[in-house]
């Protein structure tokens, strides 16, 4: 009873609170700690122990760059330049391209190019192109433009130097053809104009025997009114005709000189479009280039010894990477 009442001697509202046993201290590391820090020594240590690998690799890439680079066929730059003509504009003062470059370029390269390389049986011309090439036919040429506001435009294809005298006839025939058909349309427009200038000079002509009749008729009327005796009451009839013939000979004389001046204007605008005809024409014949494309043969080995070492490296790490992993496993 007691100790009931010690027991229930405690303040009321009170929580009892339970006795934790005591724990242990926490080790401070769990696991077993492992270090992710790259070693630069170990990483020297992998590239000493697979440097057999490296240097194989590093030999057989640079063998390989240099292969290439003493065997293959060096390729020149071959091409024409042509300079689209020009005629005058219409629409504003000024002169416009027959052809806009872009547009010939894309006629070039899909119509007139191809043509001619069929036409010029490039079969048969193939036999001087070197086994670097495809057997039984010369590259196609491609046309593109150098410069839109100057109206020039290249022909070019790369090919070994050999073959430039089997291609310089393929470039001229491309060349003429296009030469060709901007005559065709500079014919046709040149002879509008002349056509056009002919007409004016013809109505120039009429205009001017026009008002030499004129003139000529004023002093004949004069001479003709002055001779006979004259009538009473006439006169005044005679000065009113007089005066109404000069008020019409005054009009169509100015009439007739404006017509003159505009028309002889015009046909010297008409001329001087004529003088401006810009026919097509090859501004550089197709030569070859001094230098071939592409890289030296140098720099080519150069940068296969480069790359081969980079490969070997890549090559040794890799191969630790697999007999690390072959060892845990």
């Amino acid at each position: 009873m007691a100790e009931q009442q010690g027991s229930n001697s405690q303040p009321q509202g009170k929580p009892q609170q339970a006795q934790q046993p005591p724990q242990a201290p926490m080790a401070p590391y769990p696991y077993p700690y492992q270090d992710d820090e790259i070693s630069l020594y170990e990483l020297w240590n992998t590239l000493v122990k697979r440097r057999l690998l490296i240097g194989a690799v590093f030999l057989l890439t640079t063998v390989v760059a240099a292969a290439y680079a003493l065997t293959r066929t060096p390729t020149y730059q071959f091409d024409a330049v042509i300079e689209v003509g020009q005629v005058p504009s219409f629409d504003e003062a000024g002169m416009q391209r027959i052809e806009s470059p872009r547009a010939l370029a894309s006629r070039l390269n899909e119509l007139i190019i191809p043509r001619v390389m069929e036409k010029r049986g490039a079969g048969e011309a193939a036999a001087q192109v070197s086994e670097a090439e495809v057997p039984g036919q010369l590259p196609v040429p491609a046309a593109e433009v150098l410069n839109e506001d100057a109206g020039l435009l290249r022909v070019a294809v790369a090919i070994p130097a050999e073959a430039a005298e089997a291609m310089n006839p393929v470039l001229r025939g491309i060349v003429d053809a296009v030469v060709d058909m901007h005559d065709h349309q500079l014919a046709t427009q040149r002879e509008r104009l002349e056509q056009r200038v002919a007409d004016l000079r013809a109505e120039l002509q009429t205009l001017k025997e026009t008002r030499e009749r004129v003139s000529i008729a004023s002093p004949n009327s004069d001479s003709g009114s002055g001779g006979g005796a004259e009538q009473p009451g006439s006169n005044a009839d005679r000065q009113l005709a007089a005066m109404l013939e000069g008020i019409v000979e005054t009009l169509v004389s100015r009439d007739i000189n404006s017509d003159f001046v505009r028309l002889n204007e015009t046909v010297a605008s008409l001329e001087a479009r004529l003088s401006s005809l810009q026919s097509t024409a090859m501004v550089r014949p197709p030569a070859i280039a001094d230098s071939p494309e592409g890289q030296p043969p140098t720099t080519i080995i150069a940068l296969g010894a480069v790359l081969g070492l980079m490969l070997g490296v890549f090559a040794a790490f890799g191969r630790e990477f697999v007999a690390n992993a072959a060892e845990q496993t």
